[in-house]
């Protein structure tokens, strides 16, 4: 992969607007976006006002470059090396990487029950338990 990377901003089908740092991939059978770290546009009003939020667009991220082929873009914009949006996008991640608290803890709540080390021992235990007759029941016929 060469580092090549300039910044768009995507309009997807799904209706989201997404800023990214962003590489064309021509090497399979369709070309395809290689987007890094990116983050959703959500515009807020205040009053008068309408403000830019950038949020994370895959909020549990396995990786951090995503790969978006083009039949799931309706538009796409280059952005210039000046624009401001490019200038948030920097700040934003720049901001994510300093700090830990936007990582999310995955609870069980969200349906985790354990990593893979501890359910293997458990497991284990399970199995290799002695048979205990006298604990057991026994009866005879």
């Amino acid at each position: 992969m060469n580092e090549d990377y300039t910044y768009f901003v995507f309009k997807l089908i799904s209706g989201e607007e997404v800023v990214a740092k962003t590489r064309i991939d021509e090497t399979g059978v369709e070309p395809a976006f290689f987007l890094m770290q990116p983050l959703k546009v959500e515009l807020t009003h205040k009053g008068t006002n309408t403000l830019v939020r950038l949020v994370p667009w895959v909020t549990i991220p396995e990786e951090e470059v995503f790969r978006v082929g083009f039949d799931k873009i309706i538009t796409m914009t280059e952005l210039a090396e000046d624009h401001e949006m490019i200038a948030a996008y920097e700040h934003y991640n720049l901001q994510r990487m300093e700090r830990e608290s936007h990582k999310v803890k995955i609870s069980e709540k969200m349906g985790y029950k354990g990593d893979v080390e501890k359910t293997r021992i458990s497991l284990e235990k399970i199995y290799t338990m002695q048979n205990d007759t006298a604990a057991g029941i026994t009866t005879t016929v």
